[in-house]
């Protein structure tokens, strides 16, 4: 007993700081009254899930500001996760600029044969969607500051920098020798747990892109006039002149080329302006909020303003969803996971059905690793503008970070255009040389001439999340595998900590576990981003295994756990049974085509994250299905 009262001042100092910061919110009850026969979801994702079986806590799932869940119990160096995952040997883990160069030196090029980069630029849009990180992104100084400034020391130990090798390959040349990360604010708990990061971003498909994830945001980008979203000069997305907490776009202008006129764009999604493509891509989605409540307001005039807007809203939302499953995961996701996890959308007028007791809620791994892997693969660095007349001008994605003069000069077309005839890089292992080295680089020649190594951030960051490492995952997604029976996966589940291991079941290849095992001191050290990237992909995906179990339980959970899912029927927002045959006949060829400049009187391939083929070939704009309006028209209540 003595022994006790000796040691509770060291265990109260060790958690003094979680303790001060738990102040017990996400135990405060929602009040989804208003939402319980509601056809429109909130801003910010709250009372998606109306608890109705008395459990307070499922009001909360999905919605924004909350803590990302777990697929598996977190893996910290201790307790609280104020330390970062060791090594089994006790010591640190590998360095991530260490692996990168290792393991993702891109030596020659490798390109997909059949799939655009659409196919990548959708899956950025998806995933800030989805998932925004509180903390995500710090600003590049480029001066190492301030995790790297000698003597720095934060007081909430948010620093977890990275060093890098005076004779590093490619950043020796600029005496670059220290990464700057800075951990994502932990989540507010009000019970002693491991540290949780924060979503600031509703998990739901719902169109946030747009409309942000709160009424304020909302309010910011609505014109408040026939349901449409506020219109800058030549059917643009606002420029933000005036904001009280500027991003990065801002950021970058107001330090390297203040007197340079290249706009920052506004939307609900605060990383709009990373590049050109996707911010390309979040203007047709803009233009087609506009369109639609055109439309709108021609089959009922007597709608006012709100119920133009939310319909508006509830349209966009379910194209968004229609396409995510329709003709992005199909790409990404194995056939096989597809039908299992019941994510293949279904055909005419039949429905699927909410389920309550699915946690929409983004995870972490999802989150940190497992998109990030096979989304930042697949960046292919020799980006175009291509032009209705068949010239290609390059525009590589390393001069415009964050630096959009293609959209100010009037070049949409010619972006969406690149986007859709020029390949992804082949996903695997290899990153290209524009995310390995160049990301975030300043436009020349405002700036350094190097940017920061991507596979260094997303491995920095699964870290920073507790991410459980590709030895834990791969044995949680072991009954997924396609050869054995789940009894024998069982038995061998013991053994699945060893090198040889990683080959069994044909999950990776000798080559790739021998590579791992020069880089990493243990089996159970390899992070989930790299071990998911050497794996063997399957049939049909561009992912292995345990990728695909991954992927095809977050988007599982989103489908059914999402009350405003556009197929489902035992909800206030089911879409009419005409509606939905309908709506899944949309697709992003036809949205990208109306929101072009000089697009409608052109062709497009029918389906654009695939390259233009013989199977795929290119057919006038305007002979690709619209929307059924009349399916939308009211009853006048006023006769």
């Amino acid at each position: 007993m003595k022994m006790i009262f000796l040691l509770l001042p060291l265990l109260i100092l060790q958690f003094l700081p979680i303790i001060l910061s738990q102040d017990c919110r996400e135990n405060l009850p929602l009040d989804c009254s208003q939402a319980t026969k509601s056809r429109y979801r909130t801003y910010d994702g709250s009372c998606n899930n109306l608890g109705m079986d008395g459990d307070e806590k499922k009001p909360a799932w999905g919605k924004a500001l909350i803590c990302y869940r777990r697929f598996a119990d977190p893996e910290f160096g201790d307790f609280s996760g104020r330390i970062l995952r060791k090594s089994e040997t006790g010591q640190e883990l590998p360095n991530p600029r260490v692996i990168s160069n290792s393991l993702m030196v891109e030596k020659k090029p490798s390109v997909s044969e059949t799939i655009s980069q659409m196919l990548m630029n959708w899956g950025q849009v998806l995933a800030n969607e989805m998932t925004y990180p509180a903390g995500v992104f710090n600003f590049a100084e480029y001066d190492q500051s301030p995790c790297c400034t000698k003597g720095y020391k934060s007081d909430y130990d948010d620093c977890a920098k990275v060093d890098i090798s005076p004779v590093d390959p490619y950043y020796s040349k600029y005496n670059y020798t220290c990464f700057n990360f800075v951990r994502g604010p932990a989540c507010i708990r009000c019970k002693v747990k491991p540290r949780a990061p924060l979503n600031l971003h509703t998990s739901f498909i719902d169109a946030s892109t747009l409309y942000g994830n709160c009424v304020a945001d909302a309010n910011r980008v609505r014109e408040f006039k026939g349901g449409l979203l506020k219109d800058a000069k030549k059917n643009m997305l606002q420029v933000d002149e005036e904001n009280d907490d500027p991003g990065l776009c801002e950021r970058f202008k107001e330090k390297f080329y203040p007197q340079v006129k290249v706009p920052c764009f506004t939307s609900g999604d605060t990383y709009v302006n990373n590049n050109p493509y996707k911010t390309a891509l979040v203007m047709s989605l803009f233009r087609l909020h506009n369109q639609i409540a055109v439309e709108l307001v021609r089959v009922n005039p007597f709608w006012d303003d709100e119920t133009l807007f939310q319909e508006t809203r509830r349209i966009v939302g379910a194209k968004m969803q229609m396409i995510t499953f329709n003709e992005f995961l199909p790409l990404i996701i194995n056939e096989r996971f597809m039908s299992k996890f019941n994510l293949t959308v279904l055909e005419g007028a039949n429905y699927t059905e909410y389920h309550d007791h699915h946690d929409a809620s983004s995870s972490a791994v999802f989150t940190a690793s497992a998109m990030r892997s096979i989304g930042h693969s697949m960046i292919n660095g020799n980006t175009y503008l291509s032009y209705f007349n068949g010239t290609k001008v390059s525009y590589p994605l390393k001069n415009y970070w964050f630096y959009q003069s293609g959209l100010r000069d009037g070049q949409l077309d010619a972006l969406i255009r690149g986007s859709i005839t020029e390949p992804i890089a082949s996903a695997d292992i290899y990153m290209d040389d524009v995310a390995r080295n160049l990301m975030m680089r300043v436009h020349p020649p405002y700036g350094p001439p190097y940017g920061i190594d991507m596979a260094v951030l997303d491995i920095m960051r699964g870290r920073d999340f507790g991410v459980a490492s590709y030895s834990t995952f791969r044995k949680n997604c072991a009954r997924h595998v396609e050869e054995p029976g789940k009894d024998d996966i069982d038995e061998h589940k013991q053994e699945y900590d060893t090198w040889e291991s990683f080959t069994r079941y044909d999950i990776m290849s000798q080559e790739n576990a021998v590579k791992l095992s020069h880089v990493y001191s243990s089996p159970k050290d390899v992070d989930l981003y790299i071990g998911m990237l050497m794996e063997n992909t399957m049939k049909g995906s561009l992912m292995g295994n345990t990728g695909n179990c991954i992927w095809a339980t977050q988007f599982h959970l989103n489908k059914f756990g999402d009350r405003y899912y556009f197929e489902h029927s035992n909800t206030p927002g089911a879409f009419t049974p005409r509606q939905l045959r309908s709506l899944r006949k949309i697709t992003l060829a036809k949205i990208l085509c109306m929101a072009g400049n000089e697009y409608p009187k052109h062709k497009i391939q029918p389906y654009v994250m695939l390259l233009p083929s013989e199977t795929n070939k290119e057919v006038p704009c305007l002979s690709l299905y619209d929307l059924d309006w009349e399916a939308w028209k009211a009853v006048n209540p006023s006769g």
